[in-house]
């Protein structure tokens, strides 16, 4: 029963909750509340969370609630949350957080991400590392084409999906682009996923 104090869905309902909360405070207090011990137990019994009542002052969870609310009413729309450069600019560095939080969660530094908020970020099949997801997609494409063929010898010039044909020449040259031990990590990832299906670093002349 933790309703967050923005609920867009039901703002009434979170109205709601948040007078409950109030009301067993002043009860707590020796005051007159409209608040009974009949209607306490009645909301002890669905796990109500009054621990909450206790908090003072403007909360960051709030705020990262609300951003998250509307990233999720972009993704009912979208079925994504590839928001474009033409979207809500205080959503988009929003996102940009999010993925700037999660190295640091990642890495065990402080940070403001949870467990709890990736896995709903997750549900909406928010992308933390976009430049990997697109590498993921190309690479999924080429298991494709080497169960297809046999081979990962994609022509740089490939009718069928001229992306993947430029994409493949340009893994041949993964290890030089290599500027820090973090780049170099995920390099090694991705040599290793290549090397899994047999692709050839030096092309065949």
């Amino acid at each position: 029963c933790d309703v967050p104090q923005y609920f867009p869905e039901n703002q009434s309902l979170s109205n709601w909750v948040k007078t409950q909360r109030r009301m067993k405070v002043i009860l707590g207090e020796g005051q007159q509340s409209c608040l009974s011990q009949n209607r306490i137990d009645q909301l002890d019994k669905l796990g109500f969370n009054w621990s909450l009542m206790h908090r003072r002052g403007p909360q960051k969870g709030n705020s990262w609630e609300k951003r998250y609310q509307e990233l999720f009413r972009y993704y009912e729309c979208h079925q994504n949350t590839c928001l474009t450069h033409n979207s809500d600019a205080s959503l988009l560095r929003w996102i940009q957080r999010q993925r700037l939080e999660y190295k640091r969660f990642k890495k065990g530094d402080k940070s403001y991400l949870t467990n709890d908020r990736i896995e709903k970020l997750e549900a909406l099949r928010f992308e933390f590392d976009p430049v990997m997801a697109s590498w993921k997609k190309r690479f999924n494409e080429l298991k494709e084409y080497h169960m297809i063929n046999g081979h990962c010898n994609v022509p740089q010039r490939y009718k069928l999906n001229p992306k993947l044909g430029r994409w493949v020449s340009n893994q041949r040259h993964l290890l030089k682009t290599v500027t820090c031990n973090e780049q170099l990590y995920s390099v090694n990832e991705k040599v290793n996923a290549l090397k899994s299906i047999n692709f050839e670093f030096y092309s065949k002349k």
